[in-house]
C-alpha cells in the first residue's frame, strides 16, 4: 500500500498476531512471514522502483523491471508460504 516494509508492518502485524491467536498457531512464526511478506512485495512495488530509477536517472523503464522481477517475487512468495506452511503445521507447532 505505502511501499514501505515498516508501515505494512504496523498495518497488519496486530491483526496477524490476533488471528494467530484464534487458529491457535504460533503467533511469532505468522508476524514473523508479515515482514517476509513485507519484502517480497517491495521486489514489485511501483513506489520504490520509481524512486530507485529517479535516483539513478533512468526513466521510462519501471513497467519492465517490475515484470521482470514479478516472477522471481512470486517464487520467492511461493516457497515461503511452503515453508511457513511446514513450520506452522509440521516443525515448530507448539512454538509460542
Amino acid at each position: 500500500m505505502s511501499g514501505s516494509n515498516t508501515t505494512s508492518n504496523v498495518l497488519f502485524s496486530g491483526f496477524q498476531y490476533g488471528v494467530a491467536d484464534q487458529l491457535g498457531i504460533s503467533k511469532i512464526i505468522i508476524v514473523g512471514l508479515q515482514v517476509v511478506g513485507g519484502a517480497a512485495g517491495n521486489m514489485i512495488c511501483v513506489h520504490n522502483v520509481v524512486a530507485a530509477f529517479t535516483t539513478v536517472g533512468v526513466l521510462g523503464k519501471e513497467g519492465r523491471v517490475i515484470r521482470t522481477n514479478a516472477i522471481p517475487a512470486l517464487i520467492y512468495a511461493i516457497s515461503v508460504g511452503v515453508f511457513a506452511y511446514i513450520s506452522v503445521y509440521f516443525l515448530f507447532p507448539t512454538l509460542f
